[in-house]
């Protein structure tokens, strides 16, 4: 999986997702510290990678545009706490894998992952 944390997840997942075979990278890295969430979510679709963020907006912009990629991966525990989330966030993207090729919005905390299919608003 290609992975780009957004810059509120910590630096740390770099190595940490990447030691179980993710390409990841930090946004940090790549683009401005005040990029927009749509400069990251584009960049993002543009290179065929997830973002991981803890910030509510990149679900919200999927659902106001309708929009079927990038997949979003959204850590719901307040601290995203690499040492107590990781073995979540490996479990959710090994059982959410082909959905976050298709375009989902995988949602994960303490207690349950969600996961919900893009586009959001689907047509009846």
């Amino acid at each position: 999986m290609r992975i780009i944390l957004d810059m509120n997840i910590s630096p740390k997942w770099v190595e940490l997702l990447a030691a179980h075979g993710h390409e990841t990278v930090h946004w940090s890295n790549i683009g401005a510290p005040g990029a927009s969430d749509e400069t990251i979510m584009d960049w993002a679709r543009d290179h065929d990678h997830v973002v991981m963020t803890s910030d509510l907006d990149f679900g919200e912009i999927l659902a106001i545009t309708n929009g079927a990629l990038p997949s979003v991966i959204q850590l719901r525990d307040g601290r995203n706490n690499p040492a107590t989330m990781l073995p979540l966030v490996l479990n959710a993207l090994a059982k959410s894998a082909d959905a976050l090729v298709k375009g989902a919005l995988v949602t994960i905390d303490q207690h349950k992952n969600r996961l919900k299919m893009l586009p959001l608003r689907q047509s009846i």
